[in-house]
């Protein structure tokens, strides 16, 4: 190879990994958000719908608090990243912050006011389906997240393999000395097996 294609192999190359990073870092990070607040949208329009529907007053303190969560999701979502989630969950569990306590323990008094037990259920349901879409955004988003997850379960199922095997070994090891013994029993003459 000429000096002249090991330059034009190594601008190619140069170029191949400037237009990976442009699609990894700012195309696909700005779809993710993008798409999160779409399904947080829709999910917050069925809210509405469910509110339009008599089943709850726009007025209801639970009713709005939600929303104003959904909200403040829809408008956060560019900050929802896996390292500040950590570094929130660090910080709290080192100096814990009492009104955010006091907000989730109001959602829920304000919940449990609600008289009828199937709008309690349908605004709880609300809340977990937010949840699991946040949740999956943090998990699919962040490549640290997903190798120690990858090596998370590799590593459970090769301890439950190992174990499983183990397992076996041993009740074939059990199967087989008690076979002997009751081989041994029988040539000796006795009248009895024990298995």
């Amino acid at each position: 190879m000429s000096q002249d294609m090991h330059i034009a192999a190594t601008f190619h190359l140069t170029f191949a990994l400037v237009c990976v990073w442009f699609l990894v870092f700012v195309c696909w990070r700005t779809y993710r958000v993008d798409a999160l607040r779409q399904r947080l949208f829709a999910l917050r329009d069925e809210l509405f719908d469910y509110a339009t529907s008599g089943a709850i007053s726009y007025d209801d303190p639970a009713y709005w608090n939600l929303r104003l969560l959904m909200n403040g999701m829809i408008r956060f979502a560019h900050r929802l990243t896996f390292p500040r989630l950590l570094l929130a969950v660090v910080v709290n569990s080192l100096w814990p912050d009492p009104c955010l306590m006091k907000l989730l323990t109001d959602w829920q008094k304000k919940i449990e006011a609600l008289p009828n037990p199937e709008t309690r259920m349908k605004l709880h349901e609300f809340n977990c389906r937010m949840n699991d879409m946040l949740l999956r955004h943090l998990v699919t988003g962040s490549p640290t997240f997903m190798i120690l997850l990858v090596c998370f379960a590799v590593a459970a199922m090769v301890s439950g393999a190992v174990w499983s095997f183990l397992r076996a070994t041993y009740t074939l090891s059990l199967q087989t000395l008690e076979a002997e013994a009751v081989r041994a029993q029988r040539h000796s003459g006795s009248k009895k097996a024990y298995a």
